[in-house]
């Protein structure tokens, strides 16, 4: 018998497959929530205590009043629109129209009588006033004044129109701007006049 022929079956060659390259993603980073609310909290509460820090002065017009704005009150004396009374005259700045004053308490209970000069903390006697019988132009010594009896209707010695006019501005020499002295300091400008006077001559400024 003929043998039988055997059937070839030639196998294809196995083709492999290109692998296409596949792009990967990255899975997203989450972020961290906790430290970004910390952060923000952060970030209000400096911005609290900044305005905190800025806040206004409650008390600013009282510490500003207390602080010593001139040479005077640095001193511990007062500024004043005149010194009479306990009040002396010092040689401070003091301002426009402002005089630097300092209180000296008397050092006794004896007093002076009118007409009698009286040094810085000495009194008066009760019913009297301390007063100064400068005029102008004239140097005097501002510590040194007089106790004088003023508004009893008599221009007495040491009383002159500018420290006691109720009683001084009665005379033609007072009205006319004159002061009633006993002589007239010629050497500051002052010149006798022949006007009528309560006391003393009458004296006019050149």
């Amino acid at each position: 018998m003929p043998k039988k022929k055997k059937r070839v079956i030639k196998k294809k060659p196995k083709t492999v497959a290109k692998r296409k390259n596949k792009r990967t993603v990255k899975p997203k980073k989450e972020t961290n929530l906790g430290w970004s609310v910390f952060s923000i909290v952060l970030i209000v509460a400096i911005i609290i205590i900044l305005l905190v820090s800025l806040k206004p002065c409650d008390n600013c017009e009282e510490e500003n009043e207390t602080i010593p704005e001139t040479p005077c009150e640095q001193r511990g004396f007062e500024c004043m629109d005149s010194c009479s009374g306990d009040y002396f005259e010092v040689d401070l700045a003091c301002g426009a129209n402002k005089f630097c004053c300092e209180y000296i308490e008397p050092e006794n209970n004896e007093c002076k009588q009118e007409g009698e000069s009286i040094s810085v903390g000495e009194e008066c006697c009760s019913g009297l006033e301390k007063a100064s019988d400068c005029i102008p132009n004239v140097p005097c010594p501002v510590s040194l004044r007089y106790c004088i009896l003023c508004g009893d209707g008599v221009c007495r010695e040491h009383e002159n129109r500018l420290n006691c006019p109720e009683d001084c501005n009665t005379s033609v020499c007072t009205n006319s701007g004159g002061f009633c002295l006993t002589t007239c300091p010629t050497e500051y400008g002052y010149a006798e006049v022949d006007l009528q006077c309560d006391r003393g001559v009458c004296c006019m400024a050149n």
